[in-house]
């Protein structure tokens, strides 16, 4: 083999890996590109969740400061409700007219109070 052909090959050679150089360099900067949006979307991840973090904190907060009244609520029914079945096996102490006032507003205590529930409930 001459120089020249030796020169030639070295010289392709040079050139072949030149070549892979550009490759891996744009390799290179493809992938810094996906690190960051990768970096990026972790980081809104990561403050979405602080979000979700806080509003489930909130969320037990209120459902525990709620939870007195929903018991609360739920004696009071109870109570109501005994005094309906007190009065209804008492129908001789009073007029009809005036039972049937006080039914109906026991009853709209009833229904009051079964609807504050369901929306606590719901919180």
């Amino acid at each position: 083999m001459n120089t020249t052909e030796q020169i030639q090959r070295i010289t392709d050679k040079v050139r072949d890996l030149l070549s892979l150089q550009e490759e891996l360099r744009d390799e290179n900067q493809q992938l810094k590109a996906d690190l960051e949006n990768v970096t990026k979307n972790a980081d809104l991840l990561r403050e979405e969740l602080a979000l979700l973090i806080t509003e489930r904190q909130e969320l037990r907060t209120e459902l525990q400061r709620q939870l007195p009244l929903e018991q609360a609520l739920k004696l009071q029914i109870t109570e109501l409700e005994d005094q309906i079945a007190r009065l209804q096996s008492s129908p001789g102490k009073m007029d009809e007219e005036t039972r049937k006032t006080f039914e109906k507003q026991l009853n709209h205590y009833i229904k009051e109070i079964d609807r504050c529930i369901a929306l606590l409930s719901q919180s």
